[in-house]
């Protein structure tokens, strides 16, 4: 990756300008995908590319006890399996990257849900990349240059993608039981279109936790109400959601995130609807910051819940 680095000079000029927030340290998590992310914190990573119903090829992470599989300790049998579902815009990354360490001796089981849950020892930690995300971007017969790949909303990942991973999670381990679903955002109304329309899911999916839930908008207070003016454009698209797409990604968080933090934590107030900047953990607003895809057809179909 090219780099480059400010003069003494410009580096105090820019300290007058914005205070010590404006220089940040390079960040290796910014490089990690979902794999390396776990890696990273001394854990193994299995990686599986599932194929829904539908033909939408999705990538399901999993943490691995590196100790147990060291000893050659089969904990399949004995720890839950949790799955773990993201937000819009968001990956599986997002329940990895809130602390670049592990724990501390405060805080025993860390600060990252992904990794806390496997600090347990109670639990087998699978984490879901939706259609459309970033690391889920393939189709056994389209690409994501076709208008069709882009023609499906949160109804088709609580329709195809969840259960396909309940599937292969019961089929892959030797739990006898339940299985958690963990929801974020738009996660936990995947969750809740699933429990609605398929009801018997409510027999396997237990417990089922809602972080953030959703499913009107009309009181929300992030900047997502206002993308509401531009269904009408959005109706006639269907494709990738504009603000997701690479280059707009890497403008936003290349020109701002990297060098103007306190602009880049109030930009993420403003998308989140953060009203208490001391809720954020601004020395990792440049992760925050990432989108990782949407369809426009998803967009739309929030545009209908106020």
């Amino acid at each position: 990756m090219e780099t480059f680095s400010l003069s003494p000079r410009h580096r105090f000029r820019l300290y007058q300008t914005f205070g010590p927030q404006i220089i940040q340290v390079y960040d290796p998590d910014l490089d990690r995908d979902t794999e390396q992310l776990i890696e990273s914190r001394g854990f193994h990573a299995e990686t599986y590319n599932l194929t829904t119903d539908d033909g939408y090829i999705i990538k399901v992470s999993r943490i691995v006890d590196a100790a147990a599989a060291h000893r050659c300790q089969s904990v399949e049998s004995t720890r839950k399996p949790m799955i773990l579902g993201h937000g819009l815009f968001l990956s599986a990354d997002s329940f990895l990257i809130n602390s670049p360490v592990l724990n501390t001796t405060d805080l025993p089981y860390g600060n990252n849900l992904g990794f806390s849950l496997m600090l347990t020892g109670l639990y087998d930690v699978w984490l879901i990349n939706f259609r459309g995300c970033e690391y889920s971007q393939q189709h056994v017969n389209l690409t994501i240059r076709d208008y069709r790949y882009w023609q499906f909303s949160f109804d088709h990942m609580a329709k195809y993608d969840l259960p396909a991973v309940i599937r292969f999670v019961q089929e892959k381990t030797l739990y006898k039981g339940t299985i958690g679903y963990i929801g974020y955002s738009q996660g936990t109304s995947i969750g809740f279109a699933l429990l609605s329309s398929q009801p018997h899911y409510a027999d396997i999916i237990q417990p089922f936790v809602a972080l953030a839930p959703v499913v009107y908008l009309e009181h929300t207070r992030s900047f997502y109400r206002h993308l509401i003016r531009f269904i009408p454009l959005l109706r006639h698209r269907s494709h990738q959601f504009i603000l997701s797409t690479n280059f707009l990604k890497k403008l936003i968080i290349g020109s701002t995130c990297h060098w103007i933090t306190p602009l880049c934590s109030f930009g993420l107030a403003i998308r989140f609807g953060l009203i208490d900047q001391r809720n954020l953990n601004k020395s990792r607003s440049e992760l925050y910051a990432r989108w990782y895809g949407a369809s426009d057809w998803n967009v739309v179909h929030w545009g209908q819940s106020y």
